[in-house]
């Protein structure tokens, strides 16, 4: 299964949130593994990915969902 929507919001170098025209969903990608909040270089990962796909139109492809929550 695949959505198709705009990413709203980077939380991390791995989960994002996404609006499609029927819901919002928060995306964690696969076989990502960035630094946790308190690591060196976590802030520069988050602000890598979000200047590659905030504001952009996504598709994504769902391998699992759960309770709201895509891996």
């Amino acid at each position: 299964q695949t959505i198709v929507g705009e990413v709203t919001e980077v939380f991390d170098g791995r989960t994002f949130s996404m609006a499609t025209s029927k819901a919002t969903f928060r995306i964690q990608l696969q076989f990502v593994d960035p630094p946790l909040p308190s690591q060196p270089l976590h802030d520069v990962v988050k602000a890598h990915l979000s200047s590659l796909i905030k504001g952009k139109i996504v598709t994504v492809r769902l391998s699992s969902m759960s309770q709201g929550v895509s891996i």
